[in-house]
């Protein structure tokens, strides 16, 4: 059994925390939230150190240098799902945690199934059923009820248990290394933030813009990413994707333009109407060409991708490891378009990664 949770509510406490855990790996998670924000808001940090097992309180914390140099270390940190503990640690705490175990990306590989819950791998695994009674919890409120405390402890209590059970699974198997290099992309892929004058490559239809469109696109995704973080609002409450779109392929000269031809709310009209004009003014007048979207594959490049995914599947099955860790859809779209020699594309991840001398040379095989 585990000792009754300790709580961390100030600076002395954590820096007399990150002291006594330095030797010990740590089972991670948080409950966090961002409804109404650009940047997720850390509301909780929970740690399993062998039998102890820690809450700690970020409202009352602002010097986190100690347990940014805990979080540094050479001990393991383990956690499921992590890509949005990361993102927190990283705008929050200052620190990304690493080396990295992420129970989920184990899962994957030992074949139990991709993107398991933490709560499916728990009763997978031990047949225990975890409460889901607080999922959508206010955890910013203050004193947090009894049934939050349970629940968020639940979030690490099997944590340390369950990396020691697929460890022994991934050296059998001979897949240690390869979660283990996952893991470490992982974290390298968080530590900086999107650049925001690359944001316009997520916009959904941007390779049907021509070069002018979709200069406007990008001039406007850029001041939208600025201004989210800016505000710390989400991107969505100051233009929509779709907007974006109406506004690049329209060009619209005023601000009645914006409202009736580009379908801009009249609130956010009011609000940014005259900035969007004025990027629209920019874009044009800017004589540099944005890096074209890819276009989607088609004709013999989409038999391509077919054979390819069949291919996966193949593969998955043989290593008893999830699809989407071999390749995903975009992946093989990538190296389909990086093997057609397009100058713009640079050599996929999985031409670099663990993945590189183990399984790409068996999927690309005669598929060139």
């Amino acid at each position: 059994m585990s000792s009754p949770a300790i709580w961390i509510t100030n600076n002395d406490q954590l820096a007399e925390l990150s002291l006594d855990l330095v030797d010990s790996p740590l089972a991670i998670d948080t409950e966090f939230t961002r409804r109404t924000t650009y940047y997720a808001q850390l509301a909780l940090i929970q740690i399993a150190a062998g039998q102890k097992r820690i809450l700690v309180d970020p409202l009352g914390i602002d010097d986190w240098l100690p347990f940014q140099n805990l979080l540094a270390n050479s001990h393991r940190k383990i956690f499921h799902a992590a890509l949005e503990d990361l993102e927190v640690f990283r705008t929050d705490v200052g620190v990304l945690p690493e080396p990295l175990f992420d129970t989920q990306i184990a899962a994957a590989f030992c074949g139990l199934g991709d993107s398991l819950s933490y709560a499916a791998l728990v009763e997978l695994l031990h047949g225990v059923q975890l409460s889901k009674a607080e999922t959508q919890s206010d955890w910013m409120r203050r004193p947090l009820t009894e049934s939050q405390v349970g629940y968020a402890l639940d979030d690490v209590e099997w944590l340390q248990q369950i990396e020691q059970e697929l460890t022994s699974r991934l050296l059998g198997a001979k897949k240690l290394e390869w979660m283990q290099d996952y893991c470490r992309r992982t974290v390298e892929n968080m530590r900086e933030e999107i650049d925001p004058k690359l944001a316009y490559r997520k916009l959904k239809g941007n390779w049907r813009l021509n070069p002018d469109q979709l200069r406007v696109a990008a001039h406007i995704c850029t001041w939208r990413e600025i201004s989210a973080r800016k505000l710390d609002k989400p991107k969505s409450w100051i233009i929509r994707d779709p907007v974006i779109l109406e506004i690049a392929r329209k060009a619209p000269q005023d601000m009645a333009d914006l409202e009736h031809r580009a379908g801009l709310a009249p609130e956010s009209v009011r609000r940014y109407g005259r900035q969007l004009l004025s990027e629209i003014e920019i874009a044009y007048a800017d004589a540099q060409e944005v890096a074209a979207p890819s276009q989607p594959i088609e004709g013999a490049q989409r038999k391509q991708l077919k054979a390819l995914q069949q291919k996966v599947e193949a593969l998955a099955q043989e290593n008893q490891i999830a699809n989407r860790l071999i390749a995903s859809k975009s992946d093989l779209e990538g190296l389909i378009r990086w093997q057609s020699e397009d100058p713009t594309q640079a050599m996929p991840v999985m031409l670099q990664d663990w993945r590189a001398e183990t399984l790409t040379p068996q999927l690309i095989s005669g598929a060139s």
